[in-house]
Parts: structure tokens; sequence; C-alpha cells
């Protein structure tokens, strides 16, 4: 059964051990999956700055509800998620985020299905991102997204075809004059589409073929008053090879072109070589470990910058000591490559924690998160240190 991930951690390949796997309540030919967070958060430097941090608490209450289908085929997902921040002193930070989606599939005949999805965000741009206004408030936006697949198997050729929109609708940023910044520059649709093509050998060895198109349209266009057209249209053409090793690992890889063509031409085009690559790895029952890499072209809002090469690297570990006993410890490296000026951005984030499932509904966690950036521009340098206790319920 697929279930849904509002939040929380799960064991070693959805957790081994019994503690670590939701139940849910049976209702008819559904299952029902309500879970409720809290956590307290100490943060050193709340807006990411180089220097004055500022510390604060934040006290975090999450809530989800999801609904998930027993059927003997087809399939459908429907769920539901609110996520509170409430900051010790500086209440401009407070956030109100929330997700409702619903996902389904259709099994046609053997080896062929279409799938689709619908969803609805409310959102706030973490501080220290690299679209991060040092407004008063945090940037918050509403995304609605919706997909389309269709996957066929014939012998050993699999084909698997996805569409993919996401739009973005953002408020008004407030700063400290008293004065909003204007975001609906920002607003846009994201379109993309994506063609694989695999040759699946009998031991689960498979190359592949895939390309991908990327369509960006922005809602207003006005270069007198909002610098650029920033719409673009982008392609990605990769080889890869994937294979699954008797169910203790499971490898891919890819490469390619990656490129982003913009209708403005104050605004640099972007090309180069694409990777995408996972490893993971199940050495025991308790223990796993993920090493992964990618690489996208992603948006800007920086004068003279059409977008920024986003390198992605990392590494995760889960082991269950007991059934009731959990570490998790990662890290990630994210390079910021940005086009048109000389700037580039290295942020690293190590991440620790500790979990306690004292029942099978119950557990509780300590974890610790710190993140360091290092950037070419002067002045965008920081470290900020976040310990955070955690208290979930769950069905």
């Amino acid at each position: 059964m697929v279930l849904p991930l509002f939040f929380g951690v799960h064991g070693v390949a959805w957790g081994q051990t019994f503690h670590q796997i939701p139940k849910g309540i049976a209702a008819g030919s559904f299952y029902l999956f309500p879970a409720l967070e809290f956590a307290y958060e100490q943060n050193d430097n709340i807006y990411a700055m180089p220097s004055g941090e500022v510390k604060d608490e934040i006290e975090i209450t999450k809530a989800g509800l999801g609904l998930v289908s027993n059927w003997s085929n087809h399939f459908l997902m429907i769920q539901g998620n609110a996520e509170m921040g409430k900051y010790s002193r500086q209440n401009d930070e407070d956030y109100l985020d929330y997700t409702a989606t619903a996902s389904g599939r259709l099994d046609i005949l053997r080896g062929v299905n279409v799938s689709a999805g619908l969803g609805v965000k409310r959102r706030h741009e973490e501080r220290g991102s690299a679209n991060d206004l040092y407004g008063s408030e945090p940037a918050k936006y509403n995304l609605i997204s919706g997909d389309f697949s269709f996957a066929h198997e014939v012998s050993v050729l699999r084909l698997n075809a996805n569409l993919k929109s996401d739009n973005y609708q953002y408020d008004n940023t407030p700063t400290s004059a008293l004065i909003d910044m204007d975001q609906a520059g920002r607003n846009r649709t994201q379109i993309e589409g994506t063609l694989r093509l695999a040759l699946v050998a009998l031991d689960l060895n498979s190359f592949f073929v895939q390309g991908r198109y990327f369509g960006r349209d922005y809602e207003f266009r006005d270069k007198a008053k909002y610098g650029y057209d920033r719409n673009s249209t982008g392609y990605e053409f990769t080889v890869g090879y994937k294979r699954v090793i008797s169910g203790i690992s499971v490898f891919e890889i890819q490469f390619g072109n990656r490129g982003q063509e913009y209708v403005d031409e104050d605004l640099q085009d972007i090309k180069g070589f694409q990777a995408v690559g996972s490893f993971k790895w199940t050495p025991s029952p308790l223990t796993s470990v993920t090493i992964y890499v990618n690489r996208s072209i992603e948006e800007s809002i920086m004068e003279n910058v059409s977008g920024y090469f986003a390198t992605n690297y990392g590494i995760s570990i889960d082991k269950e000591f007991s059934s009731s006993l959990l570490l998790k410890a990662g890290f990630v490296s994210n390079d910021l490559d940005y086009q048109g000026v000389e700037r580039q951005d290295k942020m690293h984030t190590y991440d620790v924690g500790l979990f306690l499932f004292m029942t099978e509904y119950v557990y509780m966690g300590v974890s610790y998160n710190y993140k360091n950036r290092e950037s070419s521009d002067t002045g965008m340098n920081y470290h900020a240190s976040v310990s955070k206790v955690t208290l979930v319920g769950r069905i």
C-alpha cells in the first residue's frame, strides 16, 4: 500500500520494524491516516544574515489526514495537511502553510495505466533561499499543481510519459519602509513534459533514453515595470542506466544536455551538462544509505540574472538500533551558479536526529541542523544552527 507522507520520520525501507509502520484506520475499502505533530525549535540566525544574527524560538504545530484506497486494482489517495509556525519574539516571521492533494491511478490493461493528480499549496520562502527578498516578512505564495502520466509495458520495453503544470501566485511582500514589494512579476506557470523509453533485461538491468521539455510563461511581461521578460523554453536529453540488485541496492545514473532559452535578449541563455544519479543501499534490514546528485535550472529574481544552475548532492543514513530507536544523519551540498553575473554560492547542510518510538502510535525526537553558505558576493555568507524537539502521534 502507498502511504501518505505528511511529515515525520520513517525507518529503513518504510520501517522493517513494527512500531514504525502507520497502520491506518479501516474505513470500508479505504484507510484513514491521521497525524499530529508538535515541535519546539531554537534558531540562532532566523534571518540568515552574515552579521547581527537574531535568535528566536519557534513553536510548530502540524496536522494531517490522508485517505488511501485498498483496492486490488486502481488507486486513489486524498490528503491534506497544515503547518503553523509561531515565533516567540519576531512575530512577523509567523507562517501558516497548507497542502491539499488528490492523486489516482487507473489500471487499463496489464502493463498499461494512467495516473493523474491535482494539488493546492500555500507556502512561504525560507530565509536565506536563493530568492530571499529580505522583506520584513517572508515571501508567501500559492501553488496549484496538476500532472498526468501514462505508462505502457510491452515485453522488455517500457514507455513512460508525464505532463506536469505548476502555477505560482505571489503575495506582495511587506518591507520595513512600510511599502510592499510588488511580486506580481514572479507570477508564472511552469510546464514540464517528460518522455522515457527503457529496455529492461531479465536481471532487472535497464537502459533508457529520456527527453524533457520545460516551458515558463510569466503572467506579466512589462519590461518597463518588472525589468525583464522572463518567459523561456528549455530542453533536456539524457541516456541512462538503472540496476536493481536483489532488493539490496538500486543504482541509477543518467547523463546528457540541459538548456533554457529566454525570450528577452538581455537575459543570458543557459546551457550545460546534465547529470542525475542515485544509489540506495540496504546493507542490513536495519540500515540504509542513500547517495544522490542532481542538476536543475531554477528561476531567479536578481538583476541581470536569467536563472541559475543548481547542483545538489548529498548522502543520508538511517540506522535502526531496535524496534523503537532510529538514528538519521545526512549531508547536502547545494551549489548555485548564477547565469549573467559572476556569482557562485555553496550551501552545506548537516543533519542528525535521534527518534524514540514509544508506542506504535507515538514517537519523539531530537535533532540538530547546521547550514553554512559561502558566496563569491561580499556580504552574502551566513551560518545558522537549529535545534529541535519533536513529538508526533499518528495511526
